[in-house]
């Protein structure tokens, strides 16, 4: 599988990776309710310009616990699989999907072989898209 390279430079944690960490240990109910809670605190002092010299943002994003890549400023993008060219199996082994989820965790749309279009996000799951004299092996792709 091709995975894409390491720039050495640290992104801040996304607004789900956070909430799914701490989904995982059990800490989300409190965790949310007291960042709320600060939050609010911060905004009423700004408003009432009570707020001290340097006083931050309750709300820090810190360092992505996790791997991951950013994608800023992209306008295209591919993923593509591919199965062994020197060997035929019964079932195809690798095949592109595409998940969309909400800023809840909750799926919205899943492309894959079994689900081929999506006209809500303009996807598409093809196969066989190549000319059958350039074709080397199975071909499936996710259009976006």
């Amino acid at each position: 599988m091709h995975f894409l390279f390491n720039p050495n430079v640290t992104p801040k944690i996304s607004p789900f990776a956070r909430k799914y960490k701490r989904f995982l240990d059990g800490s989300l109910k409190e965790f949310t309710a007291t960042e709320k809670s600060n939050f609010d605190q911060y905004i009423q002092k700004m408003v009432n310009e009570e707020l001290e010299e340097g006083e931050k943002n309750p709300i820090q994003f810190e360092d992505m616990p996790y791997f991951n890549f950013m994608m800023n400023g992209v306008n295209r993008l591919a993923f593509s699989t591919a199965d062994d060219p020197f060997f035929k199996g019964p079932v195809n082994k690798y095949y592109p999907e595409v998940v969309v989820f909400d800023t809840n965790g909750e799926i919205l749309e899943r492309i894959s072989p079994t689900n081929k279009l999506s006209e809500k996000y303009q996807m598409t799951y093809l196969e066989d898209f190549r000319d059958l004299a350039l074709k080397i092996n199975d071909d499936r792709k996710i259009q976006i």
